[in-house]
């Protein structure tokens, strides 16, 4: 009897810095959708993630990745400016010679790669995770670069996806072009932890602290956040702020000295997923001011883990529909600190389940699954560097 079932789509995914032990939204979004095609899809999609390898610890634990993901660490720069479109065209290359069904390219600035890819005879898909161009950080030319890149990405790719519905009309109204909404996950590993052993870490106490977890960057508005706790009395409350920085940085430098002036504000650096939930779990509430977000993968996790949130009021986070009371006016300080003042000591959890529904990832990874399907070509003979 003939056997009927469908070969996997071969899948290699661009554009990140490592799969595990690195930070970010992308790292993040990679991470969850990866491990989500390997619980209920793994007959479906073999995957390939290319990795900068400036990023990659030898001695990670890859976990549920170990020898079911194949990865690749390629040489980058260490280079703010010319890590991403380096590493990326060193990525779109190899994908050349290893043919893929779909390369899937994340974020815009290494969708900048995207013609290239095409011309090598691939087929892409690219996922837009936010306005780069807008962050505060990028000058000129990388605006423009990531600007660009988000219109050949556009006009070049062979499907799009876009993980916030507000960048569905920006795509559409800018390039005519129709992206699919596939929202990030809230991960399923962020589940509420009782245990305190980081708490006791750091000096916290349960219910006596406000989290903020993110890249130190000045779309986090971290400065925001430390000027209003200021305004907050309390001998043993605390700001704690999770997060680092890929890159010395002027902000960077102003976030410490900022910080430094209140001994009841906390920097850990960035710390492992568990600590994370675990802090998630007993904060008074998790804060988020950004001027400049995608949808946010640290917000889930908080709801996930049944914090309260606090959060600016950019279209991308009101696009979420929290209740009314959770946004705050983006760069209003005595509005942050009236609302961080506002907060009681959390009792039980806060149930976010009629929210936390939106972002499944079983649905999430069926639909990008679907998108997989629609863009591989079948048939073609692969050189020598099929993936296998």
């Amino acid at each position: 009897m003939k056997n009927t079932a469908k070969p996997p789509v071969r899948v290699m995914m661009l554009g990140l810095r490592a799969i595990v032990g690195a930070q970010g939204g992308v790292e993040s979004h990679v991470r969850d959708l990866a491990r989500g095609l390997l619980q209920s899809h793994a007959a479906e999609v073999a995957l390939e993630v290319v990795e900068r390898a400036r990023y990659v610890d030898a001695s990670r634990e890859l976990g549920v990745f170990e020898g079911r993901v194949r990865l690749k660490a390629l040489w980058c720069p260490a280079s703010t400016g010319l890590e991403t479109i380096v590493h990326t065209a060193l990525g779109v290359l190899y994908a050349a010679w290893r043919r893929p069904d779909v390369l899937h390219i994340h974020a815009v600035g290494p969708s900048l790669l995207t013609p290239l890819a095409r011309l090598l005879g691939l087929r892409v898909v690219v996922t837009h995770h936010g306005e780069d161009y807008a962050r505060e950080k990028w000058g000129r030319f990388a605006r423009w670069a990531l600007e660009t890149g988000e219109a050949w990405g556009a006009r070049f790719a062979n499907a799009g996806i876009v993980i916030a519905a507000p960048l569905q009309g920006l795509i559409q109204r800018k390039y005519g072009r129709r992206y699919e909404f596939i929202p990030n996950a809230a991960p399923e590993a962020a589940k509420r932890d009782e245990r305190q052993a980081v708490l006791a870490r750091w000096g916290l106490q349960a219910g006596q602290y406000f989290l903020h977890v993110g890249r130190v960057v000045p779309e986090k508005r971290q400065l925001d956040l430390i000027a209003a706790f200021a305004q907050c009395p309390g001998a043993d409350l605390r700001l704690v702020l999770a997060g680092a920085n890929d890159h010395p940085s002027e902000y960077e430098n102003q976030v410490n000295a900022a910080a430094a002036l209140d001994a009841r504000v906390v920097r850990t650096g960035a710390l492992p997923p568990a600590d994370i939930y675990q802090l998630l779990s007993h904060a008074r509430a998790f804060v988020l001011p950004s001027s400049h977000e995608g949808l946010p993968i640290s917000l889930l996790e908080a709801m996930r883990c049944g914090a309260p949130v606090r959060v600016s009021d950019i279209v991308s986070l009101k696009a979420v529909e929290l209740p009314p009371d959770c946004y705050v006016p983006c760069g209003d300080v005595p509005a942050l600190a009236k609302a961080l003042q506002a907060l009681p000591a959390p009792g039980a959890a806060v149930d976010w389940s009629g929210w936390l529904h939106r972002y499944a990832l079983p649905a999430i990874c069926q639909a990008t699954v679907d998108v997989y399907r629609r863009v591989a070509r079948r048939g073609a003979a692969a050189p020598v560097g099929e993936m296998r």
